[in-house]
């Protein structure tokens, strides 16, 4: 069985690791949006921002089913630079979610120098770096931004006090909340209970997602998909390089123990 999508768009890789860039239009489903659109579209009626999300694979499953749904964003053009002298710049992957961000999302922030620190005898034997605009982008795009900032020391370890620590709800009335130390993310928990370890300031990489029973949805980062039920198999498989010549599969076994794929191609 072979369902082709044609995605008619200058592409280069939905599974790519990307650095991440903050568009100034809220994408995927917001809280206390108002949204219109039909049964394929989500057209956010305060910026007109549509999210399509396209199905791969739902699979029941113990306590998490798992869901694949490719999912895209039309506002993929942001603001680089000062007032006066800007660029616009396309988001990552124009649009499309990243792939371990299909399942579990992914957490971004900036990071800055704050100064020399780690002190001693007259001397400064360290530097100090500040992380602020923590920000969870949900399986949906949907972006959850924490308030306040971390501190990460780096130096002389004897003489560097510990990181900061930030633990605190995102503002948006989602119930989402996050807790990180210095410069390492330790979880987002959702208002459900669901612990989620996302990929940080890449949309790629490995990530888990576990509800209060212990039920646990995974990616492996190299394409490989996991669930609870699942054990040593993966749920679902990707491979391709997301370009003309190397198509993204997407690869399951249906409940009649069939392998099915869904292969999206890509044109100039």
């Amino acid at each position: 069985m072979m369902h082709v999508f044609k995605v008619f768009a200058v592409l280069t890789s939905i599974v790519i690791s990307l650095g991440i860039c903050s568009a100034q239009v809220s994408t995927g489903t917001p809280p206390f949006g108002s949204f219109g659109g039909g049964p394929f579209d989500t057209v956010n009626l305060g910026n007109l921002n549509v999210h399509v999300s396209v199905p791969v694979w739902h699979k029941a499953g113990r306590g998490i089913p798992f869901t694949y749904d490719l999912s895209y964003d039309s506002s993929v053009w942001y603001p680089v630079g000062v007032s006066g002298n800007q660029n616009w710049v396309a988001m990552g992957n124009w649009g499309w979610r990243g792939q371990t961000e299909v399942t579990t999302g992914y957490v971004s922030y900036d990071s800055v120098y704050s100064g020399p620190a780690c002190y001693n005898a007259g001397t400064y034997l360290g530097q100090q770096y500040t992380q602020s605009n923590w920000t969870y982008h949900d399986s949906f795009g949907t972006a959850h931004v924490f308030s306040g900032s971390t501190v990460r020391y780096m130096g002389a370890a004897a003489y560097c006090p510990p990181d900061t620590s930030l633990s605190v709800t995102a503002g948006d009335g989602s119930g989402w909340r996050m807790f990180a130390i210095g410069i390492s993310l330790y979880n987002v928990t959702s208002n459900s209970g669901e612990v989620i370890h996302p990929p940080v300031n890449v949309t790629g990489a490995a990530g888990t997602a576990t509800d209060g029973n212990g039920n646990q949805v995974s990616a492996d980062g190299s394409g490989h998909f996991f669930d609870t039920l699942s054990s040593t198999t993966p749920v679902l498989a990707v491979t391709g390089s997301g370009t003309p010549a190397s198509p993204m599969q997407y690869t399951y076994t249906n409940a009649a123990n069939t392998s099915v794929s869904v292969v999206v191609h890509y044109t100039t």
